[in-house]
């Protein structure tokens, strides 16, 4: 039976601050979306597999690593399925346990020996849901985090999709371009965040146990490498050499893409703008490598 194609679920367009109208279009594509999970997990049978979790923040390249993984033979990944601005996520009000319900329904739609999908650390939070819940309802889960080095960068990018309204860069597809002014206060408040979401995240045991962390950049830089040393084989499956269907968005350097780039070019070059993130097993094999 051919893999299912992954679902990617962009943000929603931001909306003026008004009083609306319940959205019955939105709650009726949910209440169906909830029928075909039930469906699934009533009527199909229950086959047995491998629980994998890709977490990231925004903005990391999580819709190419998803692309790459679902290019996998016997891998699938689902895309944002705990975003609750989608009608295939869960009211936020189900919270951590609704959402587990909501995971392994969603997983059970797969066919594929390995079956995952991704988490970001802000759908994790609305439904306060954390690592201790994923180990308890899926033990001997495996994960792979995603990271950005360059944090200016990752800010920039998620403000100018936030002004554009364009999360994806598909073949044939216009670019759409606005510039950002960089606020420094809001910048340093990001920075402080994410660092703090990935070193929380790298308290647990699992993800030295079962997981595997790249960034951003060594995804781009060479994709067939990565997937094969650090994915496949966290996985168990043959490597592939992976094609991209997606096109980088922002090539341009930040000094264009910044408004007031000379005012804030000395934060956006300074540590707290940066990060790097290491497993002692990697670093390990790194060392003997060298």
């Amino acid at each position: 039976m051919p893999t299912p194609e992954p679902i990617i679920i962009p943000l929603p367009q931001r909306r003026a601050q008004k009083r609306e109208r319940p959205n019955l279009r939105f709650q009726a594509r949910r209440l169906g979306w909830q029928l075909h999970l039930l469906r699934h997990w009533w009527l199909a049978r229950h086959r047995s597999y491998q629980p994998f979790f890709v977490i990231a923040s925004a903005r990391t390249g999580s819709n190419l690593l998803v692309e790459y993984l679902n290019q996998v033979p016997d891998v699938h990944c689902l895309s944002e399925i705990l975003n609750w601005r989608s009608p295939i996520a869960p009211r936020r009000r189900v919270g951590a346990a609704g959402a587990i319900r909501h995971i392994r329904r969603w997983l059970q739609t797969a066919r594929t020996p390995h079956r995952g999908c991704k988490l970001f650390f802000n759908h994790l939070d609305d439904f306060r849901l954390n690592l201790p819940d994923l180990e308890a309802a899926f033990p001997g889960a495996k994960y792979i985090v995603l990271y950005r080095e360059s944090l200016a960068e990752q800010f920039v990018s998620l403000e100018q999709a936030r002004l554009t309204n364009q999360w994806l860069l598909l073949p044939g597809e216009q670019r759409k371009q606005r510039p950002v002014t960089v606020d420094p206060v809001a910048l340093r408040k990001f920075c402080d965040d994410t660092r703090r979401d990935y070193q929380q995240l790298f308290s647990h045991p699992a993800i030295h146990h079962r997981g595997t962390i790249f960034s951003y950049e060594e995804l781009f830089e060479n994709p067939g490498r990565l997937m094969g040393e650090q994915v496949c084989s966290l996985l168990g499956v043959g490597a592939i050499q992976p094609k991209a269907p997606l096109r980088k968005q922002n090539p341009e350097p930040l000094a264009v893409r910044v408004e007031n780039y000379s005012a804030v070019a000395a934060l956006i070059a300074s540590p707290l703008c940066q990060q790097r993130h290491e497993l002692q097993r990697q670093r390990t094999a790194r060392r003997i490598a060298a």
